[in-house]
Formats: structure tokens, sequence, C-alpha cells
């Protein structure tokens, strides 16, 4: 151990004196580390205080794990005796909060049962379920709910919070390592003399990496402190402007200094690699860019050339390989920035969309009606035993039964003892039918305060309906998700419809959407549509365009074995139809997420279009088993949990309803408080200011090459100011060249993460394509001000010294 520390120390000693020795070049690397190393501690002093806050955010909201809404007295009276346990310290939950409501449909008590689960919540819930479900249900005599809270689900934020941090940190690792790999390798080019004459003594690869690896190891560590105290600054100033703690981990600065050597370790390999398999003639008799210019063979075919136009020209062609070096990295790591930006700001659009507080779900009421007509057959039985009217025969079989109910009663003890007469048992239990979400109930539950808006989730519509839309291709956004109208290349045609007829009464439906034109016009010839299908933009439609819908005429002859799933093609084919052009009168912007194309046509024609289907057609698209319920943003829990009260009694009326909460507004305040977006836009910025670092080191080591050039011009009688004219002409070429790759990078790479985001991230919705302007803007902007302000930097330090024209070393 003593060997291995004396082994460290000796080499970091070493390493320190050749960096204070060269800290000229060496600050630039000083400088980069800093930035990655701010990387590293801004993502993982955020990872870690995420979990913290967002805890903090919940168990400020909830004090329990679990409800259960709208339980029986049977229900409430197993979990309140509960039989799980022998001793009360090795009781698992604990029921927190007792709500009794109104009466069900026997006439007894229901309960809402707030329950927090004790030592391990999530081991804790799945004991519950496994010794409390089916009793549960079997002591269900109506409709009850089950909602696991945000608090109980904390453990899947936890894991979300680590799936970040490790994209983040492996982001972040891959551009370091392409960040260091492009400044070592620029150093490695205009050092190659040095490493000839280090080879030239018998250095290989083994000796140059590990004092490679030693030097940056002290440059790490120079950087570490400043970039570790900067990070904690910035997000101590930012989280206490949001009135939020910073929780400070020792961890988040461990990890960001392991990953540092990690990144510094992967990214000298290729450099140091490079410069070892030369051999060290031609390492140290290497051509650098002054032989070019100061040897007669090459300085003589300047004499003639103009003055910087053309001889920029070829010296940029000269420099080629270095140029297209400097401009693929510049352009990489300013498109690294857009991509981030865009996606950030894809995720944080995605945070401001509307989701459901509640959903109102009416489900089939056989089983709760099976139940009801038991009990009806055990009171009508009770009633004749205590009447006196049974005879032996009847007294015999209710013995029997009474037997096997104590049996029953032994056996699970979750049953409650009641004395067998008849006051204990209720009236007779009126079977209900199957109910649908209806206008009466929308308008009620609009007229609640707090409520925003109400989005039906209509059941399936008939899928023998023959009708299809024409829509003309300039309205199609992805127009590789079409299928032609091969009558008319113009057109895309679509049979995934669902319509609806313009009308006063469907149009009022619709008054809560986002919408540009008239809902109003109700002409013959008017159409609303809508340009989203699934939540993602599939169309865009504007007022004044044009829709023709297809009306089924009849059959030109058989269809041989096409049925409902007959193919578009073969309905053309065999099918006739009409086709009414209509004009786009308004066009919604956020109707309701359908996987259908929603469109509201004139009504003769909508009844035209469905044929003999109409009414039935009318019938399914009206029925509406499920609704979404969306509330202000700004309610409280303790808000919600009243709204939610009012809610569930407005609909145990109408038989087996249930209302469930969806906790939409604390997954809103938790991702809120995750501060992700700032965060990452935090790292967009830092990865801003790697291209400059990397233009304005190379140019500047690249023009140092180039001083005795610019001295044998100056001999030559080209003034000054031409000399600077080729410096900024160079730039210029740069900057041409990084637009050149910069661009394409963005468009394609902006599409990429678009995809992605939509495909691998649960946002919610489908978000739709557009170009990041802003952020392009800038990244073009910041690489164009970097090329002038290398050539503006090279020509400063050149003219510095006055004597600079006389320093002219010929045998360079």
């Amino acid at each position: 151990m003593k060997s291995l520390l004396a082994y460290i120390r000796r080499n970091i000693l070493l390493a320190g004196k050749s960096v204070f020795y060269s800290i000229g070049h060496y600050s630039w690397f000083i400088f980069a580390l800093m930035i990655i190393q701010c990387f590293f501690c801004t993502v993982s002093l955020s990872s870690f205080n995420n979990n913290a806050v967002q805890y903090d955010v919940t168990k400020e909201e909830y004090s329990y794990h679990y409800i259960i809404r709208n339980a029986t007295e049977k229900q409430y009276y197993m979990l309140i005796n509960d039989t799980s346990v022998r001793y009360e310290s090795s009781r698992f939950y604990e029921i927190v909060k007792t709500v009794k409501k109104g009466r069900d449909n026997t006439m007894h008590p229901m309960y809402d049962l707030y329950i927090y689960f004790k030592f391990d919540a999530a081991q804790s819930y799945k004991r519950f379920c496994d010794f409390y479900g089916e009793a549960l249900e079997e002591a269900a005599d109506t409709a009850y709910s089950v909602e696991k809270t945000p608090l109980l689900d904390f453990s899947e934020h936890t894991r979300d919070n680590a799936m970040y941090t490790f994209r983040s940190l492996a982001l972040i690792t891959l551009l370091g390592v392409a960040f260091t790999y492009a400044l070592y390798h620029i150093r490695t080019e205009y050092f190659k003399f040095t490493y000839g004459v280090f080879m030239t003594f018998g250095g290989g690869f083994g000796k140059i990496y590990s004092t490679s690896f030693w030097e940056m190891m002290f440059v790490t560590l120079l950087a570490f402190v400043p970039s570790s105290v900067l990070s904690t600054l910035f997000l101590k100033v930012f989280y206490n402007s949001r009135g939020v703690s910073l929780y400070v981990h020792s961890s988040a600065y461990f990890l960001s200094f392991t990953l540092s050597l990690l990144i510094t370790a992967i990214s000298l390999i290729i450099p140091c690699r490079r410069i070892s398999v030369k051999t060290p003639i031609s390492n140290l008799i290497a051509s650098d860019n002054s032989d070019k210019v100061s040897s007669p063979k090459y300085s003589s075919e300047f004499y003639k050339v103009s003055v910087p136009k053309k001889y920029s020209l070829i010296s940029a062609w000269r420099f080629r390989r270095h140029h297209v070096v400097i401009a693929v990295c510049c352009a990489f790591f300013t498109a690294v920035f857009v991509l981030i930006s865009y996606g950030t700001g894809v995720y944080t659009d995605s945070l401001k969309i509307d989701r459901p507080e509640f959903t109102v779900s009416f489900t089939d009421n056989t089983h709760q009606n099976n139940r009801a007509e038991e009990q009806n057959n055990k009171r009508t039985e009770i009633n004749k035993i205590t009447s006196g009217a049974e005879d032996s025969n009847v007294s015999e079989e209710t013995a029997t039964t009474k037997t096997d109910n104590e049996t029953e009663a032994e056996e699970n003890p979750y049953l409650i003892e009641k004395d067998e007469k008849l006051e204990d048992y209720s009236p007779p239990v009126t079977v209900k039918d199957n109910y649908y979400f209806t206008q009466e109930m929308e308008n009620s539950v609009l007229g609640l305060d707090g409520v925003t808006k109400i989005v039906k989730d209509r059941q399936t519509i008939n899928s023998s309906l023959i009708s299809h839309i024409l829509v003309d291709k300039s309205n199609i956004v992805n127009q590789f998700e079409y299928t032609y109208y091969p009558f008319d290349a113009r057109y895309g045609i679509f049979t995934n419809v669902e319509y609806h007829p313009y009308t006063w009464d469907e149009v009022k439906t619709i008054f809560h959407c986002k919408y540009e034109g008239d809902l109003y016009d109700f002409q013959d010839n008017s159409v609303i549509v809508s340009n989203s299908v699934s939540g993602k933009d599939e169309f865009k439609f504007k007022v004044g365009d044009k829709i023709s819908v297809a009306t089924f005429l009849g059959t030109v002859e058989d269809a041989k074995g096409m049925g409902d799933g007959a193919l578009l093609s073969e309905q053309l084919k065999n099918y006739n139809f009409e086709y009414t052009e209509l004009t786009v009168c308004a066009v919604l912007s956020d109707a309701e997420e359908n996987d259908k194309i929603v469109i509201y046509i004139p009504k003769e024609l909508y009844d035209k279009s469905i044929g003999e289907e109409s009414a039935e057609y009318k019938m399914q698209s009206e029925l509406c088993r499920e609704a979404y319920i969306y509330v202000e943003k700004n309610m409280t829990p303790s808000e919600i949990n009243v709204l939610q009260d009012k809610l569930t009694d407005m609909f145990k009326q109408y038989g087996n309803c249930i209302v469930t909460a969806n906790h939409s507004g604390t997954e809103f305040r938790m991702a809120k408080a995750r501060n992700t977006d700032v965060v990452l836009y935090s790292v967009a910025l830092l990865t801003l200011l790697i291209a400059p670092l990397i233009v304005l080191f190379a140019m500047r080591m690249f023009n140092i090459k180039r001083e005795d050039e610019f001295s044998v011009c100056m001999a030559l009688g080209i003034p000054r100011e031409k000399i600077k004219k080729i410096l900024f002409s160079d730039a210029m070429y740069l900057g041409t060249l990084s637009l050149a790759l910069f661009l394409p990078a963005t468009l394609v790479g902006t599409l990429i993460v678009n995809k992605i985001m939509n495909a691998g991230f649960d946002l919610g919705v489908n978000v739709a394509y557009s170009y990041p302007f802003v952020f392009a803007g800038i990244g073009i902007a910041v690489i164009e001000f970097t090329c002038l302000l290398s050539a503006l930097i090279s020509y400063i330090a050149f003219v510095s010294d006055s004597k600079k024209e006389y320093k002219i070393n010929l045998n360079a």
C-alpha cells in the first residue's frame, strides 16, 4: 500500500512540474475539464437531490399510500378487525383516515379508507393484496374502487430518476471523451517533434500514455475544486429561487471525479497510439505549416498571387485537412447543443399538456345484479323462517344452510357476525340497468368549481361503415403514412374517420377546444375538422381548405370474401361512391384524443353518408362508459379530494360507477420539482462552450505555426493590414465549412430526437416535429463569432511585438 501511494505521489509531482512548465497550453485543458466536471456535478447533484425533493413534495400532499373508496361495512370491519397479525407491533398497515359516506343500495353506510403501509411500503402493499385482495372482492356488495397514491408509487419515480441520471451521465461521458480527444489530438499534432525526441530515447506507447495520463490527472485535480464549487453554487441559487432546498450528497462529487478520470483515460488512448506507431524520425521531420511557405519550393508559388483573395484560397486548400477537422468538431458540438435544447423543449412542452385529474367509469352491472339477486333471495328465505310459514322440510333445509354459514364463518374470519333477524337486513335491492355518460351528466360536472373540461372516451364505431374522405396532399403532415387515391394523385384517402353531425348539440360539446375559424357556420358545404389523430398532428388544415366526403351508392359487382375487413382498393374497385366537397370553416387544435379523424359534416350529408346504419352509428358514437375530467392546475390536493367526493356522490346513483383520481396535479408538481428542464438547458449551455474552446485552441496553435509564414509575407512587402485580411478570410472559410456541416446535422438530428422521444419517452402525447430555428440561430451566431474571434486573437498576438516582422526563421 505504501509503495502504491509513493508511486502515485511521485507521478503526480512530476506531472505537476510538467503542467506548470507549459501552463500556457495546459490552461485550455484545465478549462475544458472544468466544463466536463461542471456537467457531471450539475447532473449528479440534481439527480441525488431529485429523490429527496420529490419525496418532500409527495409527503407534503399525501400521508397515506392507498385508498379504498365506497367500502362496505363488511370491508370496513374486515380491515378494522385485522386478523393478519397477532401483535400490534407487527401490524403492517394503518388506517390513518376514515370518511363515513352515504348509504349504498342495501342502506348500509359506505366508507373511504385511507391506508398507510408501514415498514417497506412496496412489500407491505404486496402483502396486503395477497392477504385481503380476494376477501375484499367477496365482501363487495356494490361498486368500490382502489387507488394507489404517488407516495406508494414513489419507487417508480426513483427508478425514473435513476434512468434519467444514467442516460444523462452516459451522454456527458461520450461528449467528454469526444471533447478531450479533440483537444489532445490537436495538441499531439503540433508537438510531433517533441514526441519524436521522446521516442528517440526509448519512449513507446506505454510511456507516452502513462506520462500523458498523469499530466491530465493533475489537470483534473486542478479543475475539480473550482468546478464543484461553481456547480454547487449555481444549483444552490437556482433551487433557492424556486423555494426548494438543495441536498448536497458527497457521492455526487465522488462520481464526478471518477467519471472525469475515466474520460481522461479513454480519450488519451487514440492520440497516444497514433504518435507511438510512427517512427521517431517521422515525427522529428514531420512537416508543419510554416515549411510549406518558407521553403523556396513552395514560397515561389506565392510571389505573384494577389493577397489576400487568391492567397487565402490557396491557403484554404493547403490546410484543408486541418480546417475539416476543426469544422467537424465545431459543427458537432454546436449541433449537440441544438439537439439537447430541442429535446428539452419537447419535454417542457409535454409538461404543459393538460392531463385528466379524474376518470369516471361506468362498468358492467352484471356482478352487482347477481349479488343483489342473491341478497333478495336470502331475505325472502329469512322472511319465511321468521313468519313460521314454512313446513318442516324447509326448516331442515334452512338449518342446513345455517350450519353451512357457520362453517364458512369459522373458515373465513373476515365475515361479520350478525343475528339472523329481519331488521338486520335492508329492503330488497333494485336491479339497475347499465348507465352511460350523458350530456346531462356532463353539464352537471361542468357546473362544479374547478372543472375545466370533459373528454369522453367513445365506444368503437361500427367497423362496417363504408365511407372515406379525400384530403389534398398539401394538408398531410407525414407524406409517407397515407394511401394514394388511385384516380387522382393529388389526394390522399382515409377511411379511419369518425363522423359527427354538424348541429348545435354536437358543436356545444367542443366549446372547450382551441380552434381557428367559425364554429357556428352552419352551411350545407361547411365542415369542422381536427388536425390531430391520437394526439399527434397528422394534418395542417387551414380555414378555407377543401375535404371530399364519400357517400356509398351501391356495388358494381359482388365483392367476394370482403366483409368488414375489405381492403380499400377492393372497395374502390367494386363500390360506387359519390363525393361531396366541403369547405373547412373551423380547425380544432386540441380536440379529444382519438385514434380516428374527427370531422363534423352537415346533418343531411351525415345521414346520407352512413345510410341505413345511421341510427346504430349515432347510438354507438354517443355511448360513453368512460370520461376524463380536467381541473384547474392550481387546485390543492385537499380541494381535489373535496371535488372527488362531490363527483362520487353525484354518480353513485348511476349503478356501478367508479370515480378514480389520476393524481395528475401531484405528478405535475413532482415533475416541476425535478427541474429537469433547467438542468438540461444548463448542460446544453455548457456544451455550447465546447465548440468555441476547440476552435480558439486549435486556431491559436495553428496560427502560432503560421507566424513565420506571415513574417516572410511581410518581408516580401505585404502590409500588416493584408495579413489581417488573410486571417479573417481563413476564419470565414472555416465558418462557412462549419455551417455546411452544422445545418444538415441539426436537421437530421432533431428529426431523430423527435422520433426517439415520441417512441421511447412517456410524454403523454405525440409531439409534432418543427425545426428549432431559435436554437439553430444561436448555434450559427456562436460559430461565426468564434471563428472571427479566433482570427482577431491571432492577429493581436502577431502584431503585439513591434519587431515581429524581423523575426524570420528561414531554417524553420
